[in-house]
């Protein structure tokens, strides 16, 4: 048997912030150094993730959105170090749209990759796949329920969160009761 189980939590502090680390699979994400897969895939609940994706009114990729910048820039410097200590970076998928000339624009969609210590889950590994989501992750197990689904702000009302989705000029997000939008 595992010491741990999906859906496990533990209670962290980020930045004088209670916060909860809840466990959504295991050996799902691939090491960002070939080695093998990640042991543990976990998210932490609230995120604050509402703010604006982009400032920007161009098309953009997962690797260029305010989400990932802070999640890059700021977040690992709120993280314990108790934490810091076991996370491993993963090669995460997403789809990009670029445009190219030639007679005319033409939309050229692909799948690209990026290595990340802490990223949002996309909307396939929530459990949607569609035009924009194919090949972006397996869903973890731990996001199989709208209500495990569900995000709640410090004061427990129900929020919407971003996935790391893009298409367009917006993304995919998850509603207050778990839906995969």
């Amino acid at each position: 048997s595992r010491l741990y189980t999906i859906g496990n939590t533990k209670s962290i502090t980020l930045d004088g912030v209670a916060r909860t680390i809840r466990i959504i699979d295991f050996n799902k994400d691939d090491l960002a150094d070939g080695s093998g897969k990640a042991g543990i895939t976990f998210c932490i609940y609230p995120l604050n993730y509402t703010s604006n994706l982009h400032d920007s009114s161009k098309w953009m990729s997962w690797t260029e959105i305010n989400p990932r910048k802070y999640l890059v820039d700021t977040f690992p410097s709120i993280v314990p170090e108790e934490l810091q200590n076991i996370v491993k970076p993963v090669t995460k998928k997403y789809f990009y749209t670029d445009y190219v000339y030639s007679d005319g624009w033409d939309a050229v969609d692909t799948i690209e990759s990026c290595t990340d210590m802490w990223f949002i889950p996309s909307t396939e590994e929530c459990g949607k796949t569609d035009n924009y989501t194919e090949g972006t992750g397996i869903q973890y197990e731990g996001l199989n329920t709208l209500s495990e689904r569900i995000m709640k702000n410090d004061d427990g009302t129900a929020i919407n969160w971003w996935t790391r989705t893009m298409f367009g000029e917006g993304a995919h997000y998850i509603d207050t009761i778990g839906s995969v939008n």
